[in-house]
């Protein structure tokens, strides 16, 4: 039951983002304040800790890494997504949900980068932390 509910928050926001032009820079810092699903939707309301777009070496804010941490320690459901570079400087989208069972669905996708194999992986992950850099990493996953 919670894996079909982690599903279908994952799916949902598969089809939202294919729907929504890519983010040209950082959203500011009021978009990361929670924003409700729509009222018809049957899933909790997923926290949006922001979408953000990297340049080559650059780190993510300290306060949306904040509230994904924040969000999955309580066990409530949130979003983060980054996009960043490869080495070789093509675009590599990674989105991060958690929800409330403290799944994290993670999904790296690097569809642009020819280094990265042209693929998405997806997995799921029971733990996360940050690093010193202010990126995220994941213990206890598996393949999707």
């Amino acid at each position: 039951m919670v894996v079909m509910r982690l599903v279908g928050v994952v799916l949902l926001l598969v089809v939202a983002g294919c729907a929504a032009p890519p983010s040209a820079g950082p959203v500011s810092p009021s978009a990361a304040t929670p924003s409700l699903s729509p009222a018809l939707s049957p899933e909790p309301a997923v926290s949006d800790c922001g979408s953000f777009t990297l340049r080559q070496g650059e780190e993510m804010p300290e306060p949306p890494v904040t509230c994904f941490l924040d969000a999955h320690r309580a066990k409530r459901a949130a979003r983060l997504e980054r996009t960043a570079p490869s080495t070789e400087g093509n675009p590599v989208r990674e989105e991060y949900v958690t929800d409330d069972s403290g799944l994290i669905a993670v999904t790296i996708d690097m569809s642009q980068d020819p280094y990265g194999g042209f693929r998405i992986d997806r997995k799921v992950c029971t733990e996360v932390a940050a690093t010193a850099t202010r990126s995220l990493a994941f213990e206890g996953c598996k393949l999707r």
